[in-house]
């Protein structure tokens, strides 16, 4: 597979083996182990909507789930040009379940995607319950709860 199309789940496990040889704590790479154990590639992408407010992407992909109706996605992007893995959140359309919706970085396409799609209704109570659009990773801890009992979304008839 090519560079511009390959998935990223060997990014996410190599994350995790270079934690785990430097001898980190679990806490710092069960983010990844879980995106990796639930998540999917996207095959690719595209701008949807307005750009949204930079650096704000799980504000930005939870306001356009709400607004259009569509599945909020969290995971891993990856810049195909410097390799870069980062924490990010997307949306997608139950229609095209492979492409990711992307409502905050300019340039979707110079990025690989790599996350998982999540029920509007428990984005919408872990958001309540922690007080932040981000739902895996709260800004004062991962969110075990979400987490431990998560159960992929069922598709609409």
């Amino acid at each position: 597979m090519d560079n511009d199309h390959r998935d990223i789940r060997e990014d996410i496990e190599q994350t995790i083996a270079s934690y785990k040889l430097a001898n980190w704590h679990a806490h710092t790479y069960l983010l990844h182990a879980f995106v990796l154990e639930h998540g999917k590639p996207f095959t690719s992408a595209k701008k949807y909507g307005r750009k949204g407010t930079p650096k704000q992407c799980f504000y930005n992909a939870f306001r356009t789930m709400m607004r259009y109706n569509l599945t909020y996605v969290e995971g891993f992007c990856v810049n195909k040009d410097i390799g870069y893995l980062f924490h990010h959140a997307w949306v997608m359309n139950e229609d095209e379940p492979d492409v990711a919706l992307e409502c905050t970085l300019t340039q979707p396409d110079n990025y690989l995607y790599f996350g998982v799609p999540m029920a509007q209704k428990d984005v919408i109570v872990a958001s309540l319950k922690s007080g932040v659009y981000g739902v895996l990773d709260t800004g004062k801890g991962l969110n075990h709860d979400f987490m431990r009992d998560f159960q992929k979304p069922e598709k609409a008839a």
